[in-house]
């Protein structure tokens, strides 16, 4: 057997075999932090910013959301969570969601979660999204602070 064949045959299981498994690894670990967004409350929006690696698996997105428009933020049980349906924009690892989904019974949402118990849900009136899920450090606080008044 010659060296090349034999250095495609290790590339070969290098890709098939130990990037799949890494990129399991990665995500399992990035599915048990804390937060996975960076959430800017301002007297009028809600800009909603991916943490690391969850930047680059959401495509960079970065809903704004008008305060005025959200009709409940509350901290639920992930077995509370509406159904998430099909990526739309996005991508995902085992154990993660990020970016667009879209279902029938749930209309469009935004989604940057991984494994924890408790996350926060952001129901919207009106404009692109349907609802947002995001798991946060502390989703019972940051529920409070969105139901605070909103100054015009």
């Amino acid at each position: 057997m010659n060296s090349a064949v034999i250095i495609s045959i290790v590339v070969a299981v290098l890709i098939i075999v130990v990037l799949p498994l890494t990129l399991l690894m990665v995500g399992r670990r990035l599915a048990e932090r804390p937060d996975l967004a960076q959430v800017k409350v301002t007297d009028n929006e809600v800009r909603i910013i991916p943490v690391g690696l969850m930047r680059k698996l959401a495509l960079n997105q970065e809903p704004q959301l008008d305060r005025r428009e959200i009709r409940r933020a509350v901290a639920v049980d992930r077995s509370e969570l509406p159904v998430r349906g099909h990526r739309v924009l996005g991508t995902g690892m085992p154990g993660l969601a990020a970016g667009r989904y879209r279902s029938g019974k749930s209309g469009a949402s935004f989604w940057l979660a991984g494994r924890a118990p408790h996350l926060l849900l952001i129901d919207l009136e009106a404009g692109p999204l349907d609802f947002v899920v995001l798991q946060v450090r502390d989703p019972g606080q940051l529920a409070a602070q969105l139901h605070e008044p909103v100054r015009d």
